[in-house]
């Protein structure tokens, strides 16, 4: 709460989210991670794909599932 722009923090809140199986609210925080972080470290590939395993449990988000990985392989 004190530092919601930290990508760091938003990333261990979707790790906490998963692991109690709360994947809506992990793919928030990762998606949050990939956008604070803007592609500056690993920490946006690593929220991108952990947000692609999410929504792949979820069934039939195949499409989403690819596109996120596509976009977690593109960052520079």
């Amino acid at each position: 709460a004190h530092d919601p722009f930290n990508p760091e923090k938003n990333l261990q809140l979707g790790i906490e989210y998963n692991n109690i199986g709360q994947t809506a609210s992990a793919i928030s925080f990762y998606l949050l991670t990939a956008e604070y972080d803007e592609g500056k470290t690993d920490i946006s590939y690593e929220a991108l794909v952990r947000a692609a395993y999410c929504f792949r449990t979820q069934q039939n988000r195949e499409k989403t599932v690819e596109d996120l990985l596509l976009k977690a392989i593109s960052k520079d």
